[in-house]
Order: structure tokens, then sequence, then C-alpha cells
């Protein structure tokens, strides 16, 4: 028999077990994923390739995932199992790739099969705070999410130092396992409650939003590769392989920290919009940082610059999507848009600041790409003061 809505706790706990594992990917694994791929034989442009063609896999699934997260919640134990169960699987394979096709086909599988556990963890989390009558706040999902990454990426610097690499993927690879199999008992029904036929629309952004995403699109231009090729850059200067993990953890814990003192400032479109270029200003800082060549604790110092503008680039831009899509049922299709402009971003990002590595190094692509950080604060202007309030126009069409 169908079995009743999961209750708020179940919900809240499932949002943040599915926010755990992501963790458990961004702490432990993503950090040596360049790593996995230099040590195949790749080079670094081809390295910026296989995480832009990991990336156009992404796009396949984003945004079908987030219309079937505001139109077929719960989504039953069996479609959460064809979600969730390849990630652990993928994982387990991942000491196996020791050549170039393996190794290129695993970081792809990675990449791909991760990817539903953020967006579930968003929708639930959105789920409970209408079931508990309050208001959505996306700081709580930001701090959440940037403290797993962060505190599990300073834990795996140490792990890997007491227990080596593969140690450490194989017993990574065992917990995501058994967190996996507690989310899908816990989290989804054995069968989903039968819905009302209404409608299931798909969401088309207007022009304005469209600005805002290709402001998005511009900011992860430039701001996706600089992590990956970091962490391969600290390989080169730090006393030991496990500074790598600690580059992403610091960054992570900084962006954390980031969103919980954004809390009282992002409530106006007007303070939100110079966050976002202080975001671009940042951004900027980091890479002139990056130019000089520095050294490992210098690295890892310029990561806490990577918390400010990542953090600040989410917070505000999921409060954007909860306040633009106030009151329709659509958010998890924009915050999905979202997800894609950032992730071509990343394609093209990964695929040009590969090749500048090959070129000029890491230090000399940093220098010659700081100018594109001009990109991202033009087309906000563009998109103009009226993106940010939410969209009266589509909720009067859905009311009549």
């Amino acid at each position: 028999m169908p079995t009743e809505r999961p209750s708020l706790p179940t919900i809240t706990a499932s949002a943040i077990e599915s926010l755990f594992v992501n963790g458990l990917a961004g702490g432990y694994l993503w950090p040596f994923l360049p790593i996995i791929l230099a040590s195949a034989g790749i080079t670094p442009s081809g390295i910026g390739l296989v995480f832009a063609l990991a990336n156009v896999l992404i796009l396949s699934l984003r945004l079908p995932l987030g219309h079937m997260l505001d139109h077929a919640h719960p989504l039953g134990r069996l479609r959460g199992a064809l979600l969730l169960i390849p990630f652990p699987a993928t994982v387990a394979l991942t000491l196996r790739a020791h050549h170039a096709v393996p190794a290129i086909l695993v970081v792809l599988s990675l990449h791909l099969s991760r990817m539903p556990f953020l967006p579930l963890s968003l929708a639930l989390l959105k789920i409970a705070s209408e079931k508990g009558r309050t208001l959505f706040e996306p700081h709580v999902f930001v701090i959440l999410q940037h403290l797993f990454l962060g505190g599990l990426g300073l834990l795996a610097g140490f792990t890997v130092q007491g227990i080596g690499v593969p140690r450490t993927f194989l017993s990574v690879s065992v917990l995501i396992f058994l967190i996996t199999g507690i989310l899908l008992v816990a989290g989804f029904p054995p069968f989903p409650n039968a819905r009302p036929k209404t409608p299931k629309t798909w969401y088309i952004p207007d022009r304005r939003e469209i600005l805002m995403l290709v402001s998005f699109f511009s900011f992860h231009l430039v701001n996706a590769p600089l992590l990956p090729f970091a962490e391969l850059y600290m390989k080169s200067v730090a006393p030991h392989v496990s500074w790598v993990p600690w580059t992403a953890g610091i960054a992570e814990i900084a962006m954390a920290l980031t969103a919980a003192l954004l809390i009282p400032i992002n409530r106006l479109p007007r303070r939100s919009f110079w966050i976002l270029i202080s975001a671009s200003v940042v951004l900027v800082i980091r890479m002139g940082g990056y130019s000089l060549a520095p050294g490992a604790l210098t690295t890892l110092f310029i990561s806490l610059l990577d918390g400010y503008s990542s953090g600040a680039f989410w917070i505000v831009s999921l409060s954007w999507v909860a306040n633009r899509m106030s009151g329709l049922g659509e958010f998890n299709q924009l915050a999905g848009y979202v997800d894609i402009s950032v992730t071509i971003g990343s394609i093209l990002g990964n695929i040009a600041f590969g090749w500048g590595v090959g070129l000029w190094g890491f230090a000399g692509a940093s220098k010659y790409f700081l100018g594109l950080n001009l990109l991202a604060p033009l087309f906000l202007l563009l998109s103009g003061p009226a993106a940010w309030a939410p969209h009266a126009s589509q909720r009067e069409a859905l009311e009549r």
C-alpha cells in the first residue's frame, strides 16, 4: 500500500545525509581526481577537457531532475535507488583506474553519479521549510553544504597522511554505501503516494533571468577551473600529498563562514547585487595571488579568498531563486537553470584554463585570464533591478 509522505524530521535528516555524502565526495575524492588523471599520463589541457566533458554529462540530467523534484515528490525508493546507488558503486572502482582510458571513464562516471545528491538535499530542505511553515533560508543549505565539504576536506588530509590514499578511498566508498542505504530506507517511501493530475509545466526563464544566468555563467567561467588546477599546483609545491585536500577544505570552511556572515545583509536586492560585485572583486585578487606563483602556505591562504567569492555567490544565487519563484512551485527548475549556467561556465573554463596551464603554467594562466572577471558584473548590470523582484507576471498567469 502507498505510504504517507515522510515526516518533517525524516525529510530534514535525509537532506543532511545527502549533503554529507556530497561532502565526502568533495572533501575526500575530488581533490585527488586531477592527480589521478595526471598519474595516468594525461596533460593539463587533457585534464581540462575531461572535467569539461564531465560537466557536459551533468547538463544532460540536471534540468529533468529539477522538473522531477518539482512535480513528482516523493520519488519512491525505486527511483531513489536508480538516482543514488550508481555513485558509491563508481567510487569503489576508482582505485582500479591506473591507465588513461579507465581514469577518464571513472572521473566522468563520478561526476555524473554524484550530481543528484546536492539537488535532492536542496529540494528536501525546501520541502521541510514548507511543511514547517517557515521561510526557506538558503543560508542553512549553503552553511551545511560547505561545513561538510570543508570539515571533511581537512580531515581527509590527516587520513591520507595516516593510512594513505588507497585505504582512504576504500574506507570512503564503504561509508558512502552505508549512508546511501540509510538514506534510501529512511528518506524514500517504498511506493510514492498517488498525486492529483496537474499540468507538469516546464519553466522557461524570461529575458532578465537569462541575463542573470549569463552573469552566473561568466563568474564560473573564471571561478570553476581554479580549484582543481590549484590542487594540482599544490601537489608540486607542498611537502606532502596530504596538503592537497586542505586546499579545498580551507576554502569550503571559509564559504560556510561567509554564508553565516552574510545572513544579516543578504535581504535586499541592492545588497545582494553588491555582494555579487564583491565576489567578482575578490576573484580578481585571488587570481592575482596565483599569478605570483605562491608557495604551499600562501596557496592555502589564497583558498580563503575562494571561500568568500564562492560562498557569496551561492548564498545570493539561491536567495535569488527562492525570491524569484516565490509561490510558483517551480523552485527546483530555476535552481536547475542556475546549475546549468554554472556548469556551462565550468565546461568552457576548464577547457580554456587547461589549455592556458599547458601553455603558460598555472601562474601564467591565472594572470592572462584575469580580465574575464569583467563579464559577470557587466551582465549583472544589464539584468536591471527588476530581475531581483518576484516573478509576478508568471504568478498571475498561473492564477488565471
